[in-house]
């Protein structure tokens, strides 16, 4: 990562604080300053929320690291409820303007005497914007970066998720569902207050910033979080235009984070550290208070199994996504695991998150080595600190990194979510990642940037195989090479499909399975990537691991036989679910979407994983779930779509 002329980012909690007696919240925010810890300016960037947030994080990354070189201190944060910040409350307006004001003084605290500036994006310009005009933030200048109203913002991203997610939306009565979050009617409404401040008159100084080339704002924020790019020409002109000139007064700038909060969360106190791992990973450690190792110490059950829940946790995002995972369902998670008694790590692989690379326009590849050693390195570092066995807990990239750390670094157990890569090796995913302008789905304006040869075929990231490697060859060769693919995924005898695995030509669940050292692996997956694990002779590749495991060849799946058993999802319990912890389990949960963005599948994945590492179907008495945070209060994460979970069925195969 290029930090070489800056500090580099360095995470802190800001305190919001609490009203008529209630705890103080906690907001996560970035600090950045200048290599010599002196600056001339501060500036609080506001991100904005939802999948906005998860898709222009880089941006945001890049745009701190630009201002920093200019002599500024930034200070970015995610406001309440998203991101790895605190639950939100019911009147999100006047939350989210409390968190700006808190960032502004935390920043006036941290660099005194320096003119304070500020940036906001999309509705975190609307929030920056309404803090402005309601409570006279002490703000000299102000860039409101593609601002949007609340009102429009939840119409559009509502819209984009019944178009983009194959799953049906949460009941209205629970409120708005969009991409990852779900806003009660308060929320929603309290949401629909902030106008937007392009309408409207701005205090002097201040200016809106509308991207010219609409194509650059799509990949701003509205794209999948693979297809985002930086707008290097925006990013550079925003810092020229806040800087102040050299031989301005300077301040020394307090980079001292904040490292600890503590939060009630189902009814018990959770404490969220930051911490650096062995490998320099940035990341938050999250136990019941003044737990150093897990507080349930690791047992043997009677059958002289291992008892999940002395396990200590480790989390991994999917594609390059921050360490909150999808649209912050990681970091609820982590938190029901907390609040029922287990530990639990979240960290930053190298180029994500927090470590973005501010000097790359492009996301990176997320199925390489360096990734593969930096998660092998962070269990190792939760082993050793919580002297616990560790069960990690991935989606997508995250299940195969996991499933490819192995055993030696600590690992014992792997709850893999909708894995869809199912080759040993990196050098396939490299090259589709470098055609992923033509990748199906892959707006318009990436694609103008980097157009692909004439006539080659759109690949997708996951299932593309043969193609990759026949780029050059002529089109009509290319369509007879994937009609052969197709025809060999739908007829190739399974046996026959095991051998071509080895020539790296096609996905092959058996050889990633043989590969996998762990001694509990579960795979959970929704609907279409089970599919996809049938047609690629999953279900042959699964019984033949479990007859290596010595398991005595119970198989899986429908072809095999095995009976089927569903569990019924409530607001109370998962049901019963089928443990194996030393051997393989494939599972169906058709509520999943792949990226876990439906109300539905983030209501399972909770209800699961507390089955799974706890016993118990879910940690939230009923009072807790409809008012998310803090019992007797209102505070409620929209990513926390728990309310309405009654009736979701999953069937274990």
């Amino acid at each position: 990562m290029t930090t070489s002329l800056t500090t580099g980012p360095i995470p802190t909690w800001i305190r919001v604080p609490g009203a008529d007696g209630f705890p103080d919240a906690g907001v996560h925010g970035v600090l950045e300053a200048p290599r010599s810890g002196r600056a001339r300016f501060g500036v609080v960037l506001v991100a904005p929320v939802g999948r906005e947030q998860v898709v222009s994080v880089r941006a945001l990354v890049a745009l701190s690291h630009e201002l920093a070189l200019r002599g500024a201190a930034v200070l970015r944060i995610a406001l309440r409820g998203t991101g790895d910040s605190h639950p939100a409350p019911e009147n999100l307006y006047e939350a989210w303007q409390q968190d700006v004001m808190a960032a502004v003084g935390e920043l006036g605290r941290r660099a005194p005497g320096v003119p304070l500036k500020a940036v906001g994006l999309r509705i975190g310009a609307a929030v920056l914007g309404s803090a402005a005009a309601t409570h006279q933030v002490p703000v000299h200048q102000g860039i409101l970066w593609e601002p949007v109203g609340g009102r429009a913002y939840l119409r559009k991203a509502a819209a984009l998720r019944r178009m983009s997610v194959a799953r049906p939306v949460a009941d209205p009565a629970l409120g708005t569902e969009t991409s990852g979050e779900l806003y009660t009617p308060a929320q929603a409404d309290a949401l629909k207050r902030f106008k937007d401040p392009g309408t409207g008159p701005l205090p002097d100084g201040w200016s809106v910033r509308t991207e010219q080339d609409r194509g650059s704002a799509e990949l701003l924020y509205e794209v999948s979080s693979e297809f985002a790019r930086v707008p290097r020409s925006s990013v550079q002109q925003i810092a020229l235009d806040l800087a102040e000139p050299r031989g301005c007064a300077e301040s020394a700038v307090d980079l001292q984070p904040l490292e600890t909060m503590e939060l009630v969360h189902a009814g018990s106190t959770v404490v969220e550290r930051l911490v650096v791992t062995d490998a320099g990973s940035p990341g938050i450690f999250t136990a019941a208070p003044g737990d150093v190792t897990p507080a349930r110490t690791a047992a043997r059950t009677a059958d002289g199994t291992q008892d999940a829940s002395g396990h200590a946790v480790f989390m991994v995002s999917a594609a390059a996504e921050p360490m909150d995972g999808p649209t912050g369902l990681w970091t609820a998670c982590a938190r029901d695991l907390a609040a029922a008694g287990l530990t639990v790590l979240r960290t930053d692989r190298p180029r994500c998150g927090v470590l973005a690379d501010p000097l790359d326009d492009d996301p990176p590849i997320p199925y390489e080595q360096a990734a593969i050693n930096a998660v092998r390195a962070d269990i190792a570092w939760l082993a050793r600190h919580t002297g616990a066995p560790v069960t990690g807990v991935g989606l997508c990239v995250g299940s195969w990194l996991l499933m490819k750390a192995g055993e030696a670094c600590g690992l014992q157990r792997v709850i893999a979510f909708n894995n869809i890569a199912w080759r040993t090796g990196t050098t396939h995913y490299q090259r589709v990642y470098t055609k992923i302008a033509g990748w199906d789905g892959a707006p318009a304006a990436l694609a103008a940037t980097q157009q692909p040869e004439p006539g080659t075929p759109h690949d997708d990231a996951a299932h593309s195989s043969l193609l990759v490697h026949a780029a050059h060859l002529p089109r009509r060769l290319k369509g007879w090479l994937s009609l052969a693919k197709d025809t060999l995924e739908n007829n190739a005898p399974a046996r026959l499909w095991h051998l071509m695995g080895y020539t790296g030509l096609v996905d092959a669940p058996s050889l990633v399975l043989d590969q996998t050292d762990v001694p509990g692996l579960e795979l959970v997956q929704g609907r279409e990537d089970l599919l996809r694990f049938h047609q690629l002779n999953g279900t042959w590749a699964a019984s033949r691991a479990q007859r290596r495991r010595g398991r005595g060849g119970a198989g899986v799946g429908p072809e095999s036989g095995a009976a089927h058993r569903e569990i019924l999802l409530t607001r109370h319990r998962s049901g019963e679910v089928l443990s194996q912890a030393s051997g393989l389990v494939v599972r169906s949960v058709p509520e999943l979407d792949h990226a876990l963005l439906s109300a539905a599948a983030r209501v399972a994945v909770r209800s699961i994983l507390l089955e799974l590492l706890v016993g118990a179907g879910s940690a939230f008495g009923e009072a807790d779930r409809s008012r998310h945070g803090q019992p007797g209060t209102t505070d409620r994460d929209p990513s926390d779509p728990l309310q309405g979970a009654a009736g979701t069925r999953a069937t274990i195969i």
